[in-house]
């Protein structure tokens, strides 16, 4: 896990960076560099969040559909994210692969606001992730107290209330109380005043 959190720490340092290089080319009118910066910085905030949680891929389509169908999908990133990754990828391969596509620079200000969105995206899931991992670390020991001090107590380290066990003792209570041994039907008492 380790390996994983490092690699998607770099992957958001690159997502960064490419955010950077996006708005200086940006400022310097390169509209086609910029739209592809941003889509970078895009891909690789998607790629962080997938490392950490163990996924590597060597296509671009496999970390578009990954990181869809298990952060989109499953709603741990808002749904308004998925049509800004498909723009930042279409505009971004018409500036790489299309000769006659001229982006406009309101579009790239567009990919430039998307891509920063995705990146804020995942860093908010990545933090709760580390907060979560962060206090399940902390909540450990003090359940192995617990355990610990129940087995001391002669208690098992299984959850010392399961519903064999209180029925048990209920049914041990009727038996030893006079009172409501009494109110048990006849076919009870003659058992042992065990309810059947």
């Amino acid at each position: 896990m380790e390996n994983n959190k490092v690699t998607a720490q770099y992957e958001l340092e690159k997502a960064c960076d490419a955010l950077k290089e996006a708005h200086i080319l940006y400022e310097a009118e390169g509209y086609s560099g910029s739209a592809n910066r941003s889509y970078y910085a895009a891909f690789h905030a998607m790629s962080a969040i997938l490392a950490y949680d163990g996924y590597r891929f060597k296509s671009h389509a496999g970390v578009l559909a990954r990181f869809r169908e298990y952060y989109i999908k499953t709603g741990e990133i808002d749904k308004s994210i998925s049509p800004k990754v498909d723009k930042l990828f279409r505009i971004r391969t018409s500036c790489d692969y299309d000769v006659f596509y001229v982006v406009s620079k309101t579009d790239v200000a567009e990919q430039l606001e998307s891509a920063k969105d995705i990146i804020t995206a995942v860093e908010g899931v990545l933090e709760r992730k580390l907060t979560q991992k962060q206090n399940l670390q902390q909540e450990q020991p003090l359940r192995n107290d617990l355990v610990e001090q129940q087995q001391q107590d002669g208690y098992a380290a299984s959850a010392p209330h399961t519903p064999q066990t209180i029925s048990y003792a209920a049914e041990e209570q009727k038996v030893d109380n006079p009172k409501q041994t009494a109110s048990l039907p006849k076919k009870s008492q003659e058992k042992g005043g065990r309810h059947i």
